[in-house]
């Protein structure tokens, strides 16, 4: 995925070309192929469109809810909850309901925890069951951590094209300006270790272009986020539609990890 301001590498080198400033105020004027690229946007909304992730670090915290609805051959079902994260620790929490049960999750930098419904496929002896991290996006790509930081697909906004203003429209009653675009899912994959490079291709196998929304509000800090694609799998046409909000910002957030005694501890999603 593409680096993020906050890590634009050692003391001394050059930023990458879609790096901008911290102070979203004054955002560095955008290359003049970026902004071609980019589509019927000026400088600044470039500036701002870029700087989104690092936007909403520099918060700290929000709380966030999440939709994301599947469609397979006509049969469809919703995933939804709130929760919030704390971008400093790197540290989230979300309960996600579907079909009227719910699973919950913590998420941290080396570790994420499940709690899921009673009775669950998958479940264990102890209420929650945690997997490393690094074994989560080995096996299910980003998506599975996005849900609870989504600054790691802000940051893939330079991959964008075709941005243009909808309207302007309300999230949350904060007024907030709406863009649309669109975002090839494989210029993002070069930067993934290969194991991984390839299990993203594949689920985006002919898959060409993923309609990007973003709702900014006026200091740049992104209110809304949506996409959706369409992709074969085992033969199934599957659609995948996504919306985040995010509220909040600066509020206090705790995130509670479980104890030890509580935690089955797998190497992998499988067990």
């Amino acid at each position: 995925m593409l680096a993020s301001c906050a890590s634009r590498g050692p003391v001394g080198t050059a930023p990458p070309s879609y790096c901008w400033q911290e102070d979203l105020r004054s955002p560095l004027a955008a290359p003049a192929a970026l902004r071609r690229r980019f589509g019927q946007v000026d400088s600044h909304t470039v500036g701002l469109l870029l700087a989104a992730g690092s936007a909403v670090r520099a918060q700290r915290t929000s709380r966030i809810s999440l939709t994301e609805s599947f469609a397979v051959n006509g049969t469809s079902f919703t995933v939804g909850g709130t929760g919030a994260y704390n971008y400093r620790a790197g540290q989230g929490q979300l309960a996600l309901t579907t079909m009227g049960k719910t699973t919950t999750l913590v998420i941290t930098k080396d570790t994420f925890y499940a709690m899921p419904p009673a009775g669950a496929p998958g479940s264990a002896s102890t209420p929650w069951i945690s997997i490393p991290t690094s074994a989560v996006l080995s096996q299910q790509g980003q998506s599975q951590l996005s849900a609870t930081d989504p600054t790691q697909s802000f940051d893939e906004f330079a991959a964008l094209s075709g941005v243009h203003v909808v309207d302007t429209e309300k999230v949350r009653g904060v007024q907030t300006t709406h863009h649309a675009g669109a975002a090839d899912p494989h210029k993002s994959l070069t930067t993934l270790a290969p194991a991984l490079r390839s299990q993203v291709e594949t689920a985006f196998k002919g898959v060409t272009v993923v309609p990007v929304d973003i709702w900014l509000d006026a200091q740049g800090l992104p209110r809304r986020y949506r996409t959706m694609f369409t992709t074969t799998v085992q033969g199934k046409s599957l659609t995948v539609a996504t919306t985040y909000e995010l509220f909040d910002f600066g509020t206090p957030v705790t995130v509670t990890i479980p104890p030890t005694s509580q935690v089955t501890r797998r190497t992998s999603l499988t067990g």
